[in-house]
């Protein structure tokens, strides 16, 4: 049987399709459907030559979709009559008026051919029925015609990876393409994204973007072909790392013309497996960032001259090949009287071959007092899996020179010389005052000084009381991290960014837990965080809330639903995690 199947169009108008099949018999029942592309009802209905034997009965779903190559979120409410036809001929059963999102839209009318074909044979068959009939038959020539009169096609996905035998920490790309052969139309829904652990993941694609069809010839038979999804993985530890597959639930039009039909088919993809390599010990630098990858790394200072309190900017940029979003520079060795604020982070993902681009790091610096600084050069090493060997960079030394006292200092002086102009007639009186109490003018500078000697000795045990550890540096370094990444998460949200949002969330939680834990890159795992929130002493209970929450990141952005409502539930479960953990 021939559907005439209308496709809805994706996107935000309302829309009210109905379909029913191309032809029917006089006396034959059929299903006509009214699919709302929104929530909805029908309001008004009108058969025209047809009699409603039953229904409505209706169904709703929400899914991703791939619709004519294009990828949509979509919500769909369908509603199903069982009509009968009155009338020979081609007839139309008119549009219904349906209630689609609050607005009025009207469906588009539908024309079936109504015959006497059943009825006919059936009387031919009972006329000229042959009582050996049943004796002669050839079984395997009927077999043979139910077979002509079925199409053939054939469905099905197939993932892929770059190199299935990675070090750990480097960055391969994963591909999943749908093959279809005599597909004349194919919808895919309820999609379910492969699950994964310790596998840090970037989507290279777009998942808004239209699907290209290409052509591959598999054992003579010529497939259309799909790339429906294309990631980055980075494997956070060695050993056997399990990709599950990639599943879809398909209808489909197979064949073509006459014998055309619809089905439904659930497709799974088939299971990866990589197989990780530890990264070697021998050789490995102190200061191991954890990336790997192909890196440069460079450092400015602008300007280089400056007066006191004025600003200059330090900028470190890292740029190459790898999962550069990990990237994280050490502490730099700033010189004292140089207040220094936290670095502006700006990524700039490149995916064209692969995953890379660039990663800017921003300081502020304000020198509180003249002279001339110099920032130490500060090395930077990473694993290059080429060569199978750690490198490393270094940033350039700086020097800033500080001079004057300021702009703040330049104003004060000014001031105080148009004031002095206008105390010229006070002078004489002031000599007289210094004749009379000379003894205070000598004890005076003599208090000031002691004063000035207190307050020095002060500020030193002040310093040398509140100078931090490295360990305590780098807690703080993690709150720093962990703050500016929600901040950035929390701007994503309002502004609708949910994919940008969900990664922003993840990396904050795999970052701040990094710098906390002290857990190199190369060997941050939800094991290894696992092991560390235990002797925390965090509750089973808590841990599974952290790793459901580093899931929910992954595989919100392609789950239905209200994508708002998801950000804010990811957003205050991070938040509340990092703060419990500040409590521990």
């Amino acid at each position: 049987m021939m559907f005439l199947l209308t496709t809805a169009t994706v996107g935000h108008a309302q829309t009210c399709t109905a379909q029913a099949p191309a032809k029917v018999g006089i006396n034959q029942q059929f299903q006509y459907s009214v699919t709302l592309n929104q929530d909805g009802n029908i309001s008004s209905t009108d058969f025209g030559p047809f009699t409603k034997v039953g229904g409505p009965s209706s169904s709703t779903s929400t899914s991703i979709s791939f619709v004519n190559g294009q990828q949509s979120t979509s919500h769909t409410t369908t509603f199903t009559y069982v009509l009968k036809p009155t009338k020979l001929g081609k007839q139309t059963i008119p549009g219904v008026t349906c209630n689609v999102g609050g607005k009025s839209v009207k469906s588009n009318a539908v024309t079936v051919e109504v015959t006497k074909e059943d009825q006919q044979t059936q009387q031919q068959r009972q006329r000229f029925r042959d009582p050996f009939e049943d004796f002669f038959r050839d079984p395997w020539g009927d077999q043979q015609r139910q077979q002509q009169q079925q199409p053939s096609y054939d469905v099905f996905v197939r993932g892929s990876v770059s190199n299935t035998a990675p070090f750990q920490g480097e960055v391969v790309t994963v591909v999943y393409k749908l093959y279809t052969y005599n597909v004349a139309q194919w919808q895919a829904n309820d999609v379910k994204m492969p699950q994964q652990t310790d596998l840090w993941t970037y989507r290279l694609d777009d998942p808004d973007g239209k699907l290209v069809e290409k052509t591959e010839t598999i054992n003579g038979k010529r497939y259309s072909v799909y790339e429906i999804y294309r990631s980055a993985v980075a494997p956070q530890k060695s050993g056997s790392l399990t990709i599950s597959p990639f599943s879809l639930d398909m209808t489909m039009i197979v064949g073509r013309g006459f014998w055309a039909s619809r089905s439904d088919q659930t497709i799974k993809s088939n299971t990866l497996t990589l197989n990780v390599k530890p990264l070697p010990k021998a050789n490995r630098p102190d200061d191991f960032s954890g990336l790997v990858g192909q890196y440069e790394l460079t450092s400015t200072l602008a300007p280089t001259e400056v007066d006191v309190n004025d600003a200059a900017d330090f900028t470190v940029t890292l740029s190459g090949k790898g999962a550069i979003q990990l990237a994280d520079l050490p502490e730099f060795n700033f010189p004292d009287n140089i207040d220094v604020t936290d670095p502006i982070i700006d990524d700039k993902v490149a995916t064209a071959n692969g995953l890379g681009g660039k990663r800017t790091f921003k300081y502020v610096l304000i020198p509180r007092q003249n002279g001339t600084y110099v920032i130490p050069a500060t090395t930077f090493s990473y694993f290059d899996p080429t060569s199978q060997t750690y490198k490393q960079l270094s940033t350039q030394a700086c020097s800033m020179k500080v001079k004057g006292e300021g702009s703040t200092a330049k104003k004060k002086k000014e001031n105080d010389t148009v004031e002095a102009d206008g105390t010229t007639d006070v002078v004489g009186n002031l000599k007289a005052f210094f004749s009379k109490y000379w003894i205070l003018f000598v004890l005076i500078p003599v208090l000031i000084i002691v004063v000035i000697l207190v307050l020095l000795l002060v500020r030193l045990l002040q310093r040398s009381k509140g100078k931090k550890s490295p360990a305590q540096k780098r807690v703080r370094h993690a709150n720093r991290i962990a703050a500016r990444r929600l901040k950035k998460a929390q701007k994503l949200m309002t502004a609708g960014e949910d994919d940008a949002f969900f990664e922003e969330v993840a990396h904050a939680l795999w970052d701040y837990l990094g710098h906390k834990f002290r857990i190199p890159l190369a060997d941050l795992s939800i094991d290894a965080v696992r092991n560390k929130l235990i002797d925390k002493g965090m509750s089973e209970d808590e841990i599974a809330q952290f790793t459901q929450t580093l899931d929910n990141c992954e595989y919100s952005r392609f789950a239905p639903g209200d994508k708002a409502e998801m950000m804010s539930q990811l957003y205050d479960q991070a938040r509340d995690f990092i703060t419990r953990m500040e409590g521990k």
